[in-house]
């Protein structure tokens, strides 16, 4: 069997997007901003993330390139990395880039610059107003989770434990806990596990929250007001 080379579609026939469609769908959300050739800037404002300045607001600047083919939305300098503590600001990027797998950090050496980014190439497809908007409240979310935790590592050298190591603690600790039982105690508890009925309750409130936090239409969602 003979193997087939891919050839990619010709960009004229690509459907792209382009800083206008980023503009109308910004006018859609509310969210006053500003086109600059290729690029939209725009502000968000923020509950616990703080700017360089001490202020709080997250800049975000939207870019096309590629005749529409790509796009990068990034927080340009979210931090600025100064002092002796670099090695652990570097180790806390490196694991919230392991949680959130779609964005990543940016550092420019020259000044200190660090920024937050994601990178959508769209190719042959185009930009859903879903697939902005989740992009955008990731972003978002990254600075607000990681502003208190990096100024920590910025300002001490300490890289404060994660939700996720104080988990694998905590099942550890049962682990252990579970291997101190007698034989009559495994017993009873998983009778008891056994009677415990999953389906009491109305079940709701719980699977619904994490989606209620990222509604851009909530009044406490971050795209609700603007810096």
């Amino acid at each position: 069997m003979r193997a087939r080379t891919l050839r990619s579609e010709p960009k004229e026939n690509r459907m792209t997007v382009t800083p206008a469609h980023i503009s109308e769908h910004l006018t859609r959300l509310g969210l006053e901003h500003r086109v600059d050739g290729n690029v939209v800037h725009f502000g968000i404002a923020t509950r616990t993330y703080r700017c360089p300045s001490g202020q709080p607001g997250l800049r975000i600047a939207v870019e096309v390139s590629d005749r529409g083919s790509y796009l990068s939305l990034m927080a340009p300098v979210a931090f600025v990395v100064e002092g002796d503590h670099a090695a652990a600001v570097f180790e806390t990027c490196l694991r919230f880039q392991y949680l959130y797998r779609l964005l990543r950090f940016e550092f420019d050496p020259t000044d200190g610059e660090l920024r937050l980014s994601a990178h959508i190439p769209l190719h042959d497809g185009t930009l859903g107003d879903a697939q902005f908007d989740e992009c955008l409240m990731l972003l978002i979310r990254l600075a607000e989770r990681v502003y208190p935790i990096l100024m920590a590592a910025m300002t001490s050298g300490e890289v404060m434990p994660f939700e996720t190591d104080r988990r694998a603690q905590r099942i550890g600790q049962v682990v252990q806990r579970l291997a101190e039982l007698s034989a009559d105690e495994l017993e009873t508890l998983l009778a008891a596990l056994r009677d415990d009925d999953p389906s009491e309750g109305d079940g709701e409130g719980s699977s619904r929250d994490d989606a209620a936090d990222c509604s851009i239409n909530d009044q406490d969602s971050p795209l609700a007001a603007v810096v």
